[in-house]
C-alpha cells in the first residue's frame, strides 16, 4: 500500500462514491444471441477509420429488417431490435443511430429514435452525424466494361468519406461492387491519378462531374439489375454486398429526377466513358479477305484496331508458357477432327482463346459464366468479327470447350452441363447479333475505332456507315424516293395506337404548314418522302419501346420532336446548309421551345446510334432520296482518296 503524503489532509469520499453504483454492481449481460454481433461492432467503433463502423453495422441493418432464422433464437415476444435496445452500451447505441438513419423500415427507424433519447454514451460524429449527412460531390469515370461512380459524403465534425460504386455492363447492367473510404473526394482522385498513370491513362481527362440526380438514378438502375446469376459472393475483406444498406442510404440523400442508364448501358446524355478498354484483336492473321457487313469497313482502321490498340506482343494468349501453340494443339486433337482445317479455323480458335483470356486470364477456362458471356454479350456486339466467323462459332466452340475441359481435367458432369447450356445459346446467336441494340453497339464501336485510327477519311466513312445501318447498306445504297405510306399500326401495342394516331395527325398538320409555303422555303422539302420517314420512325419507337409513347406529352410536342429527329437525320432541319431552321419548324407546329427532352426519349426508344456530331437514324429506310444521294456522293469521294480503293 502506498504511503500517504504527510501534508495531505484526510478527505472523505467523493459524493458520487457514496451513491449506489448502477452499472458496476449489477452489469447487464449481453444476450447470447448478440454475442457474435457486439464484438465486431466494438472493433468498428474503436477503429481509427471513420467508415469502419458503417461497414460493420450496415449488414446488421439488413438482418434487423429481415431477421430470418435469428427470430427463432429470441424469447417469445422479443425481436432482434429490442435485444439491442435492452442492452444499453455504446455499441448498441451506435447501431441504433445507424438504424435510425438508414433502415428502410419506418417502424424500425421510429423505435430506434425513441430508444436513443435515453442513451448517454459518447458516440463519435461519424455515427451521430449520419442523420445530418449530405452529399458534396458526385463524379464518374468509365471504361468499356462499366462506370466507376464517386460520391463524397460530408458529416458534421469535419467527417468526410467517399463511396465508390462500380456499375458493370457485362453480362447486363448491374452494381458489381461498392466500398467506402474515409477520405475526401480529392484524396481519392489523387489515388486514381497515380494508379491510372501507371497504365497510361490520364485520370483528369477521364473523370467528369455528374449531376447528383443522375448519379442517384444510375445507381438505382444498377441496384435493380442485381440478379442471382451475377450477385457477388462475399469474400474476406470485401464490403460488398454487405454494404448495400449504406449505399441505399447515400442514394436517399441525392435528388430524384435523373434518367440513369439507357438500354445500351451508357449514361443518358454522356456516351461511352473516356477510358475505353480497346477492341479485341491482334490475332496474327489477315482479316481482309472476309467480306462482312458489320466489321471494320476499311483496311486502315482494321489494321489499327487489330495491331496497335490491342497488341499482345510476343506472348499472345494462345501461346503456352513452354511455347506450345494451343490453337494448333486443339486443331490437331480428336475433338477437332470434324472441323474444316485452315487459316480461317485457326483464326477463329485464336479469337475465342483471346475472349476467354480477356475474361479470365486463361484461354482454356470455359466455365458456364465464360460461355454465357461470350455468346450473350461479346459475340453479338463485337464489331471486328465477320458474320461468316460468327456462323462457324456454332461448330468450333463446342469442340473447343470439350477439348479444353479434357486437357484441364474438368469434371465430365460440368462439361455436360456447359454443353447443355451452350446449345440453345448457339441457336440464339444469329438473332442476338441481328438485334437492333446489338447492331447499334457494333456501329458505335466501329466509329470509336475509326476515330482512334487518326485517319479522317476512315472516320468519315465509319460515320456514313453508321447513318445507314452498316457497311453493306452503305455500299448498296440507292437514291430512290420513299413512297407515300400510311402509319403502320400492325405491330404496335394496342394501348398506344390511339396516341400514335393523334401524333400522326399533328405531324401531318405541322408538315402541311411547312410545305404549304408559309415559311417561304421555295421547294417543299418536307414532303411526301419526309412524312413517310417520320411515320416509319414513329412505328419504330412503338415496336422497340412503346413506353416512350405512354409518358405524358402532348401529341403536338411528340410530333414536332419526331419531325426534328428525322429532319436532323436527313440534314433537312437545323443549322446551315439545312433548308429548314429549327425555329421555323417549331413555329410551323405552334411550339415555342425545342422539345429536346422529348426527342431524347424517342431516340433512345428507337435505339438510334449515338452521334455526337448530329443525328444518325441508323437505317436507309428513314432517309429520303436526296439524303441518300448526298451520302453516296460523299462515300464515293472518300473511297477515291483511300490508297487501296
Amino acid at each position: 500500500m502506498a504511503k500517504q503524503h504527510r501534508n495531505r489532509k484526510q478527505r472523505g469520499p467523493h459524493r458520487t462514491a457514496t451513491r449506489p453504483s448502477r452499472g458496476q454492481s449489477s452489469p447487464r449481460r449481453e444476450p447470447a444471441e448478440l454475442g457474435p454481433l457486439i464484438g465486431p461492432l466494438r472493433q468498428g467503433l474503436r477503429a481509427a477509420d471513420p467508415t469502419a463502423f458503417w461497414v460493420t453495422a450496415a449488414p446488421i441493418v439488413t438482418v434487423l429488417e429481415e431477421p430470418g432464422e435469428l427470430s427463432a433464437q429470441l424469447p417469445d415476444g422479443v425481436d432482434l431490435l429490442q435485444s439491442f435496445i435492452d442492452v444499453d452500451v455504446a455499441e448498441t447505441t451506435a447501431l441504433l443511430h445507424m438504424v435510425a438513419a438508414m433502415s428502410r423500415d419506418d417502424l424500425l427507424r421510429g423505435r430506434s429514435r425513441r430508444a436513443l433519447t435515453s442513451r448517454r454514451q459518447p458516440i463519435p460524429p461519424e455515427v451521430t452525424g449520419l442523420s445530418q449527412a449530405r452529399v458534396t460531390g458526385t463524379q464518374v469515370f468509365g471504361d468499356g466494361g462499366g462506370d466507376n461512380h464517386l460520391v463524397e459524403l460530408t458529416l458534421p465534425g469535419g467527417v468526410r468519406a467517399t463511396l465508390l460504386a462500380y456499375v458493370a455492363r457485362f453480362p447486363h447492367l448491374y452494381l458489381k461492387d461498392a466500398f467506402v473510404m474515409g477520405e475526401r473526394l480529392d484524396q481519392v482522385q489523387e489515388r486514381y491519378t497515380q494508379i491510372l498513370a501507371v497504365e497510361g491513362y490520364d485520370f483528369a481527362d477521364a473523370v467528369r462531374t455528374l449531376d447528383p440526380a443522375q448519379t442517384r438514378a444510375s445507381l438505382e438502375h444498377a441496384l435493380a439489375g442485381i440478379r442471382p446469376d451475377v450477385a457477388k459472393k462475399p469474400e474476406e475483406g470485401d464490403q460488398w454486398p454487405m454494404l448495400r444498406p449504406f449505399v441505399e442510404f447515400v442514394l436517399s440523400l441525392l435528388p430524384e429526377g435523373g434518367e440513369g442508364y439507357d438500354q445500351r448501358g451508357w449514361l443518358v446524355g454522356q456516351g461511352p466513358g473516356a477510358l475505353r478498354a480497346g477492341g479485341l484483336g491482334g490475332f496474327g492473321a489477315d482479316w481482309d479477305d472476309w467480306d462482312d457487313d458489320d466489321s471494320i469497313p476499311w483496311d486502315e482502321a482494321a489494321e489499327f484496331a487489330l495491331d496497335d490498340e490491342f497488341d499482345w506482343g510476343e506472348d499472345p494468349p494462345w501461346i503456352d508458357e513452354d511455347g506450345t501453340d494451343l490453337a494448333e494443339l486443339f486443331l490437331s486433337s480428336p475433338q477437332a477432327a470434324d472441323l474444316e482445317q485452315g487459316s480461317r479455323a485457326a483464326m477463329l480458335v485464336r479469337y475465342l482463346m483471346v475472349l476467354s483470356a480477356d475474361l479470365t486470364d486463361d484461354p482454356l477456362v470455359w466455365d458456364p459464366d465464360v460461355v454465357r458471356g461470350v455468346l450473350e454479350d461479346v459475340l453479338p456486339t463485337d464489331p471486328l468479327i465477320p458474320p461468316e466467323m460468327v456462323d462457324e462459332v456454332t461448330v468450333v466452340l463446342p469442340a473447343l470447350v470439350a477439348w479444353a475441359h479434357h486437357i484441364t481435367e474438368v469434371d465430365p458432369d460440368l462439361t455436360e452441363a456447359v454443353r447443355l447450356m451452350m446449345t440453345p445459346l448457339l441457336t440464339e446467336l444469329p438473332s442476338r447479333r441481328s438485334d437492333p441494340l446489338a447492331r447499334v453497339m457494333r456501329s458505335e464501336a466501329l466509329v470509336d475505332i475509326a476515330l482512334s485510327s487518326g485517319d479522317a477519311g476512315v472516320f468519315e466513312l465509319a460515320l456514313l456507315a453508321q447513318r445507314v445501318g452498316g457497311n453493306t447498306e452503305l455500299q448498296d445504297l440507292d437514291s430512290e424516293p420513299l413512297p407515300l405510306e400510311q402509319l403502320d399500326l400492325d405491330a404496335a401495342p394496342d394501348d398506344v395506337i390511339e396516341q400514335m394516331q393523334e401524333i400522326d395527325a399533328a405531324l401531318v398538320a405541322g408538315l402541311e404548314r411547312v410545305g404549304g409555303g408559309q415559311l417561304d422555303l421555295g421547294d417543299a422539302v418536307l414532303d411526301v418522302e419526309f412524312r413517310t420517314a417520320c411515320r416509319r420512325f414513329l412505328t419504330q419507337v412503338a415496336t422497340r419501346d412503346a413506353s416512350a409513347l405512354r409518358r405524358r406529352a402532348s401529341a403536338r410536342t411528340t410530333a414536332v420532336a419526331v419531325a426534328w429527329i428525322v429532319g436532323r437525320g436527313n440534314e433537312l432541319v437545323g443549322h446551315l446548309p439545312a433548308p429548314v431552321r429549327t425555329g421555323e419548324l417549331l413555329r410551323a407546329f405552334g411550339v415555342k421551345s425545342t422539345p429536346s427532352s422529348r426527342a431524347g426519349t424517342l431516340m433512345r426508344a428507337a435505339v438510334l446510334p449515338q452521334d455526337h456530331l448530329g443525328v444518325s437514324l441508323g437505317s436507309p429506310d428513314l432517309l429520303v432520296g436526296s439524303a441518300r444521294a448526298a451520302i453516296m456522293g460523299h462515300r464515293d469521294r472518300l473511297l477515291e482518296d483511300q490508297p487501296d480503293a
